[in-house]
C-alpha cells in the first residue's frame, strides 16, 4: 500500500502535540511535507497498524526546518479486527499501561533506572481515534532479531539481556503498584482494563469467544494427527484415545493458569512477551570476530498485558523463543538473572524486596505454571515458524478472509504441509509434540488421573 493510502490515518493534530513534547516548546509550527510508510511488514495489520511518520516542522521565531521521525500505532484496517480490538480494549490497555502505568514508573525511578520501553509521546485511547506516538527505536539502533532465530531459537546472550531487561520491567510495574494509595485496592482497581483477560478466556452465554480457541483447537487436532507417527509415548497415547481425552483440558489449563492467584505473587505482566514483541540493540565487540552480540533491548506492544503471575510472562518468551535443549541447559540461570534484576530495580527505585524469593519463582516455573509454557510453544510455536507463509511481506495479503482464516485454523494445513516436507520443521514440531504428551502423562500412559491438564 503506497504512503499516500495511508497518510489519512496519522492526525496533523497528533502530530503537532508530539512535537511539543518532544522539543518541550509550544511555538511549533507543523510544515506540511508529513512521510507516512509503514514499519513494519506482515502481520503489523492484525492487531494494530505500525507506521513509520518524518515530520518536518520549526519553530515560529525561528524559519530553519528540522525534522523527527515517530512511530505511530493505530487500530487495524479491516473491519473485524477494528471490531475486535473496540470490544476487547486492547487499546485501552496498552494506552492505560504506557500512559498511567509508566508514569508512575518514570516518577520512582527519576532517572536511575531505565525504563526497558519506548518513549511515548502523546498517546489517545478509550475512543474511535485511538493512536500511540513513540519514538522510532531503529534511530537508536534498535531492530528486532533476525528472521532466523525463529526456527533456531534465541542464543544465550539474546536471552540474557531479555531475561534481565524483563525483571527491571516487572520490578518497576511492582514497585509502581506498591505506590498506590491504600484506598484504591491494588492494581485492577486501579486501572480496571487489566481486569479482564483478552485472549486466554472460557467465555460464558452471551460473549464472544476468544479469537485463539480456533487455532488451539486445530492445534489439538494437529498433535493427534502427527503423534500417531511418533513413536513411544505420543502414538501409544495416541492410539489408546486417552491423547485426546487429555487435550480436552488444553484451554482451560491455559485459561486458569493466567489469571491473577490471591494466594500467588502476581505482577503487572507484558502479556505476549516473545522475540517478535522485542527490539534488541547490538554491539560488535573490538576482537575483530565480527560478531555482534545483543546488549539491550526494548519491549513493545502491550495490547494483552496483564496482572498474573510472572512466571507467565516468563514461560511465554522462553516457549516461544527457544528450543527444549536450550531450556534444559539454561532456564535456571536466566530465572536467576530475571530475579536478580528484579531485585536490582526494586532497590533502585525503593520499591521493597521482590515479591517472591527465586526458589519460589523456580519452583513455580517448573512447577504449577510449566503448562501454561509447554502448551503455548505447540499452539504457538509451529504458527510462527511458518515464516514467510505467516509473516507475509506484502501487508494488503491481510485480507479480511487471511486474517480469518489465521485465528480460526492457525494455518493449519500450512504447518502439516511444511512437517511434511521441511526436516528442521519436523525435528521441531516432534521436540514440542513430545513434551507436551510428557507432560499431560507425568508418569506413563496410565497416569491420566494425575495428568496437569485435567487439574
Amino acid at each position: 500500500m503506497a504512503s499516500t493510502d495511508i497518510a489519512h490515518l496519522v492526525s496533523n493534530e497528533h502530530l503537532l502535540q508530539s512535537i511539543q513534547v518532544f522539543t518541550g516548546r509550544s511555538d511549533v509550527v507543523l510544515c506540511e511535507d508529513v512521510d507516512v510508510h509503514r514499519a513494519t511488514s506482515g502481520v503489523e495489520g492484525f492487531l494494530s497498524i505500525v507506521l513509520r511518520v518524518n515530520v518536518h516542522y520549526h519553530f515560529q521565531d525561528d524559519p530553519e526546518v528540522k525534522s523527527k521521525t515517530f512511530v505511530v500505532k493505530r487500530f487495524p484496517q479491516t473491519e473485524m479486527l477494528v471490531e475486535f480490538s473496540q470490544q476487547s480494549g486492547i487499546f485501552s490497555r496498552e494506552g492505560t499501561y504506557l500512559d498511567k502505568v509508566v508514569s508512575i514508573m518514570k516518577r520512582l525511578s527519576d532517572g536511575k533506572v531505565d525504563i526497558p520501553l519506548p518513549l511515548c509521546y502523546h498517546i489517545v485511547y478509550g475512543g474511535n481515534d485511538d493512536a500511540i506516538v513513540m519514538e522510532d527505536l531503529t534511530e537508536g539502533g534498535y531492530r528486532t532479531p533476525n528472521p532466523s532465530y525463529f526456527s533456531e531459537g534465541l542464543d544465550l546472550c539474546h536471552c540474557s539481556v531479555a531475561m534481565r531487561r524483563l525483571g527491571c520491567l516487572h520490578g518497576l510495574a511492582v514497585a509502581a503498584e506498591r505506590s498506590l494509595p491504600p484506598e484504591i485496592g491494588g492494581w485492577l482497581m486501579a486501572f480496571p482494563p487489566f481486569a479482564r483477560e483478552v485472549c486466554f478466556y472460557e467465555a460464558p452465554p452471551g460473549v464472544p469467544p476468544s479469537p485463539l480457541t480456533g487455532m488451539t483447537q486445530n492445534a489439538i487436532e494437529t498433535v493427534l494427527l502427527l503423534s500417531k507417527n511418533i513413536h513411544g509415548l505420543p502414538k501409544e497415547a495416541e492410539a489408546s484415545g486417552k491423547l485426546a481425552l487429555v487435550l480436552e483440558g488444553l484451554w482451560p489449563t491455559l485459561c486458569r493458569l493466567v489469571k491473577a492467584n490471591p494466594g500467588s505473587p502476581n505482577v503487572p505482566c507484558h502479556g505476549d512477551c516473545w522475540m517478535n514483541n522485542m527490539m534488541f540493540r547490538y554491539d560488535v565487540p573490538e576482537d575483530g570476530s565480527g560478531m555482534e552480540r545483543a546488549v539491550d533491548v526494548k519491549f513493545i506492544d502491550l495490547q494483552v498485558t496483564r496482572y498474573c503471575h510472572p512466571a507467565i510472562d516468563i514461560l511465554y518468551f522462553m516457549y516461544l523463543s527457544t528450543r527444549r535443549s536450550f531450556r534444559e541447559s539454561h532456564l535456571d540461570e536466566l530465572l536467576s538473572e530475571y530475579h536478580a534484576s528484579m531485585k536490582e530495580t526494586l532497590s533502585a527505585v525503593n520499591g521493597g524486596a521482590p515479591p517472591l524469593s527465586l526458589e519460589q519463582l523456580r519452583r513455580d516455573v517448573h512447577g504449577e505454571y510449566k503448562p501454561f509454557g509447554v502448551i503455548i510453544g505447540a499452539v504457538m510455536t509451529p504458527f510462527f515458524m511458518l515464516g514467510e507463509d505467516f509473516v507475509r511481506t506484502d501487508p494488503d495479503q491481510l485480507t479480511p478472509e487471511a486474517i480469518d482464516n489465521m485465528l480460526k485454523t492457525g494455518n493449519a494445513d500450512a504447518v502439516r504441509t511444511r512437517y511434511a516436507k521441511d526436516p528442521t520443521f519436523k525435528l521441531r514440531l516432534e521436540e514440542m509434540i513430545r513434551e507436551l504428551v510428557e507432560l499431560a502423562f507425568p508418569h506413563g500412559l496410565n497416569s491420566t488421573e494425575v495428568s496437569p491438564l485435567l487439574q
